[in-house]
């Protein structure tokens, strides 16, 4: 997961360098190299500058403008908090992600041989913790018996390997293989 959140930040940075540089360049292609003032007082004649020019010349400053914004709302945007479980010990207090539960789970309910593919999301609700799972399973199995086979072993490895008690287990079955 933290692979693919530093390949988008990668992705943005080459992205927004690459569209700034092309803008940039753009935009100097434009405009008369030798003399900037004479090129804008042309422009703002209309003696310059082809109609082609000139689109390609706002189009390049529109893009560069828009960049620029985009730019700033990466900047401002906050990330999200990470949603975790914090447990009380004798010797201090410990704090379990979402995403660690959810990983758990999802070893758990994979050992299950009628169980082929597994989705799992922790429900923060009432200040107690919950697990939605959603399973495809194989055709030859009783969906009831095998729901309530997740039910127990889940409840029972997550009490054993974290100290938190499942308040809900809801068990989806989203197809059959």
């Amino acid at each position: 997961m933290k692979f693919f959140k530093k390949g988008r930040k990668f992705f943005y940075t080459v992205n927004i360098i690459l569209i700034v540089v092309l803008c940039a360049v753009t935009i100097h292609a434009c405009l008369d190299p030798m003399d900037y003032e004479r090129a804008f007082e042309d422009f703002v004649d209309a003696r310059f500058f082809s109609v082609q020019r000139g689109v390609i010349f706002l189009v390049a400053l529109l893009i560069l403008v828009f960049e620029a914004f985009f730019i700033v709302s990466l900047l401002r945007k906050e990330e999200k908090p990470v949603e975790t479980v914090n447990l009380t010990t004798p010797t201090g207090q410990i704090s379990i992600t979402a995403y660690s539960l959810e990983t758990m789970v999802k070893s758990i309910v994979s050992r299950f041989d009628s169980v082929t593919d597994v989705r799992t999301k922790v429900d923060f609700s009432n200040s107690q913790v919950g697990m939605d799972i959603s399973v495809k399973v194989k055709s030859s199995v009783l969906i009831p018996e095998i729901s309530s086979k997740i039910q127990s072993i889940v409840k029972e490895e997550v009490l054993k390997s974290t100290g938190i008690e499942l308040h809900s287990i809801r068990v989806f079955v989203d197809g059959i293989n």
